[in-house]
Order: C-alpha cells, then sequence, then structure tokens
C-alpha cells in the first residue's frame, strides 16, 4: 500500500525533527476541527467525520510503528551515507547516482535537462532526506 510506505518513509524525518509521537493526538484535533470549520455544515457529515478520524487513527498507529523503527534505520541510513561521501565527491557520488538511474530506468525522461543539472538534483533530494 502506498499509503504504508509514505508513512515508513516520514518516521525518520520526523524523529529528526523531534516529532514524537505525543503529538498526533493534538495535530488530529486541529485537523479535524478546522476541517468541520470550513467545509461546510451540508458537507462535514457524521460520515465525512468519521472517514477523516478513521483516517488520522490509521495514520497514527502507522506514524507511531514508523517511529519506534525509525531512530535506528535512520541512524544506520546516516551513517552508511557518511560513509559515501567521506569516499566521493559530492559531484561524483551524484553523477554515479545519474548514472545508474538512467541504466535501471532508460526511460526516464530527462526533459532536456543535462546530465549535470540532474545529477546535482538528485543528490541534493537525497542529501535533504538524509540530512
Amino acid at each position: 500500500n502506498s499509503l504504508v510506505a509514505k508513512l515508513r518513509m516520514l518516521g525518520p524525518m520526523h524523529v529528526k525533527r523531534g516529532v514524537g509521537i505525543a503529538m498526533m493526538g493534538p495535530m488530529g484535533e486541529a485537523l479535524l476541527e478546522t476541517l468541520s470549520a470550513n467545509i461546510g455544515k451540508d458537507v462535514w457529515t457524521p460520515a465525512v467525520q468519521a472517514a477523516w478520524l478513521w483516517l488520522w487513527t490509521f495514520l497514527t498507529k502507522g506514524m507511531e510503528l514508523s517511529l519506534q523503527s525509525a531512530g535506528e534505520e535512520y541512524d544506520l541510513v546516516q551513517s552508511s551515507f557518511d560513509i559515501v561521501i567521506e569516499n566521493l565527491t559530492e559531484q561524483e557520488f551524484a553523477d554515479l547516482i545519474y548514472e545508474n538511474l538512467m541504466r535501471y530506468g532508460p526511460s526516464i525522461p530527462n526533459h532536456g535537462r543535462p546530465k549535470m543539472f540532474l545529477s546535482v538534483k538528485l543528490f541534493e533530494m537525497l542529501t535533504t532526506l538524509v540530512s
């Protein structure tokens, strides 16, 4: 399920930013209140409220599981990424990512952008996720 995969990816990012599971309750309350106040009484029915409550409960449980495992996984990702960065320049790593991407996904469009531009963008995206 793509929603589960997204939740799993969000765990490390939230751990890094100091977000804990205790914050999910207030966030859910704020979300539901904002939605109910702005959707309109004719649309914000008990069924719609129940659907949003279900979604938030699902997200909270998924995030809780993700946060529990994210600390160790994130540490492993960070330490292994640091090793790569110690052994290669940023540009070398970026070029290798691009070359491997084109090897595994030759039909991925480059939108007319040069390799240098795309490789740097891929590296920036990865460092944003890892750092």
